[in-house]
């Protein structure tokens, strides 16, 4: 559940920001105000940790707040309240906005360490380089070469109950073992979506790897960028592989100066297993000074 929580730390963050803008100078009393922030913050854990798509009224509420705090009459501030909650609600996320000709992009950039040598990260990591029981996830079931392109693949999963699931990736570049590029192409993506993944792996030393994935989503509507964003969806990408693998969830800050609402939107600059890595040569050159 507490993992779930931390999912919607966004979406927590927007609103308590919100608030605060909302109520300055409005609540002088510091204990009603805190009671007011952790009784909020209550219903939000609660609605977040549900999963429940009630769960954007987060957001949507923190702006009903900012449009009717400083609205003197009771009445006529629940009415404000609840009318820009639900003009907020309608603009971000029904399909008012989706023939408005402006799509967004997203990206998560993280960094692994995998306890594994890099030809064996290499094959379970990478679709259609290794036999389709190695892959990390457990559920491909075949890989298949275009006969007239030898860098797409036909790949098909077998995800539990659920139907069978194909996708099609095809390699924009690849140096074995070392870096790949390619796009993601199924059924369940919006129109116009695109996913492009790059991976980039360097030895550590003979049994760990350091992994950096890059994870582009182009061409979303603004209320499914929204949405991403708020849920962080691509922080999921690669958790359970990092949980498979034994590697460390940790937490780093991030560069204010390069977060921005724009083609970024949804970056994930999220750390796992960051213990010291030095390169190949700098371990050779340690070894030898010992040696010496």
């Amino acid at each position: 559940m507490l993992y779930t929580v931390m999912r919607q730390r966004r979406r927590f963050a927007f609103a308590l920001l919100i608030t605060q803008i909302a109520l300055y100078n409005v609540w002088t009393q510091t204990a009603i105000f805190a009671v007011m922030i952790l009784g909020i913050f209550a219903g939000m854990i609660l609605v977040a940790a549900s999963g429940h798509p009630l769960r954007r009224l987060i957001e949507c509420g923190a702006i009903g707040v900012l449009a009717s705090a400083r609205v003197p009459d009771p009445t006529m501030m629940a009415a404000t309240f609840g009318a820009t909650t639900l003009i907020a609600y309608v603009l971000l996320y029904s399909s008012i906005l989706d023939h408005v000709p402006f799509r967004i992009g997203m990206r998560s950039r993280k960094t692994f360490q995998a306890p594994t040598d890099q030809r064996t990260t290499w094959s379970k990591l990478i679709p259609g380089q290794g036999h389709p029981a190695a892959y990390w996830t457990g559920t491909m079931m075949a890989a298949r070469v275009d006969v007239d392109d030898e860098d797409t693949l036909y790949i098909t999963f077998q995800n539990g109950t659920a139907p069978v699931e194909d996708i099609t990736v095809t390699y924009l570049h690849k140096q074995p073992h070392d870096t790949v590029t390619y796009l993601v192409e199924k059924d369940t993506l919006l129109a116009g979506e695109e996913i492009i993944m790059t991976y980039a792996l360097s030895a550590i030393d003979d049994q760990s790897t350091a992994i950096a994935s890059d994870m582009r989503v182009s061409g979303l509507p603004i209320r499914h960028a929204v949405e991403r964003f708020f849920d962080d969806v691509l922080g999921d990408e690669l958790d359970s592989f990092a949980t498979m693998t034994g590697c460390k969830r940790t937490w780093h800050l991030r560069d204010v100066a390069r977060t921005a609402l724009t083609s970024d939107l949804g970056r994930s600059d999220v750390a796992l297993a960051i213990a010291p890595q030095t390169s190949v040569a700098e371990q050779q050159a340690r070894q030898e000074r010992l040696s010496a």
